[in-house]
């Protein structure tokens, strides 16, 4: 069974002044035969950069069930902070107050840019996914807006092509009250 990790398609972490790579998907199950010891940090840590939602959940609740977080896992923690699944957010924001303070504050002196990132990343995913009220916008609203394009006669767009889940089937949250914001509003705290 061969591993697909997408040309380009890595995150980049320093931890204790060494470059370090992570996929930002993969399509493993399990990494835990492919590294050698079962339920291995790093193994569970690669788990949590699963393309399933369900495999990356269940790989960071066995990673923070091993008790002390250890620096070099931090990024595949506080990556997870940022992303879309409001179910996992919720469960690294659970998690922040049990790693030291001091660990925050040498991870972000190592990676200035990185608070910044997963905030714009976090406000764009509220904005897409958990924002109040918001209309769906559709190819031909975007193109006709301000007049800034002239839409062929004969164009009929055949589908709205941005569509988002109806409101009552997700959560919505003030953007002070989104869990990946509550995540880096903590984390700023720490510095």
């Amino acid at each position: 069974m061969a591993c697909h990790i997408g040309r380009n398609s890595f995150f980049t972490a320093v931890i204790e002044g060494k470059k370090l790579r992570i996929p930002y998907r993969t399509n493993w199950r399990s990494w835990t035969g492919l590294i050698g010891l079962p339920q291995s940090r790093k193994a569970l840590c690669l788990g949590t950069r699963n393309f399933d939602g369900y495999v990356r959940e269940k790989n960071l609740v066995k990673l923070l069930r091993l008790g002390d977080i250890r620096y070099s896992s931090l990024p595949y923690v506080l990556k997870l902070a940022e992303e879309y699944v409001v179910e996992i957010v919720k469960i690294v924001l659970d998690f922040l107050p049990r790693i030291p303070d001091a660990m925050f504050r040498e991870f972000f002196r190592e990676n200035p840019k990185w608070i910044d990132l997963m905030e714009a990343r976090a406000t764009s995913y509220w904005n897409w996914y958990y924002r109040p009220s918001r209309d769906c916008l559709n190819l031909n609203d975007i193109l006709m807006e301000k007049g800034k394009y002239q839409i062929r006669s004969d164009f009929q767009p055949q589908e709205n092509l941005w569509v988002r889940e109806p409101d009552d089937l997700v959560d919505r949250y003030t953007r002070e009250e989104y869990p990946g914001m509550r995540a880096v509003e903590y984390l700023r705290n720490t510095q």
